[in-house]
């Protein structure tokens, strides 16, 4: 089974690259030795190419938001009586495990106006997941507060 599944997580990217590039040789005449040596360019600069980056990521983003509501509906049919910051928390933190901050890095594939913002929703976004998943699955639950609480006011030293 980890085999079959290296095999995937490095097979399946690498496929990727190769029809990109066979369909640009193809295609357009793309040769990637003079890319590669000269470097006058980026390889995903021509919109073609952009594509193939694009179609893999917007379909696991498609995957992770059908998975995002499925729990969120499963979620909401199971906790009728709770508070607000119960349902924002698990909201939180079951969009940031499943990478909807990813949306917007899409968003930035176009070159509009509207790209500086969404860069930096991206960027803060995704910079502040482990953040989210630590403070809601640590510091969130009262029992790890009460632990660290009572370690940090007892002075407890390593000697």
């Amino acid at each position: 089974m980890k085999i079959a599944a290296h095999c995937f997580s490095w097979g399946f990217p690498a496929l990727i690259c190769l029809i990109t590039v066979l369909v640009d040789h193809f295609v357009s005449g793309f040769d990637l030795y003079e890319v590669c040596m000269t470097a006058k360019y980026c390889f995903l600069n021509h919109r073609g190419r952009m594509y193939f980056f694009v179609a893999p990521i917007m379909l696991m983003m498609a995957i992770n938001i059908f998975i995002f509501v499925r729990v969120i509906i499963v979620l909401a049919k199971a906790t009728k009586n709770r508070d607000g910051w119960t349902d924002l928390r698990q909201v939180t933190v079951i969009a940031s495990i499943t990478g909807i901050s990813w949306v917007f890095g899409a968003m930035t594939v176009g070159g509009s106006v509207g790209t500086l913002v969404f860069n930096y929703l991206y960027i803060i976004l995704n910079s502040f997941q482990g953040i989210v998943i630590f403070y809601f699955h640590c510091f969130g639950k009262p029992d790890v507060r009460n632990a660290w609480s009572e370690k940090l006011s007892t002075g407890t030293s390593g000697s």
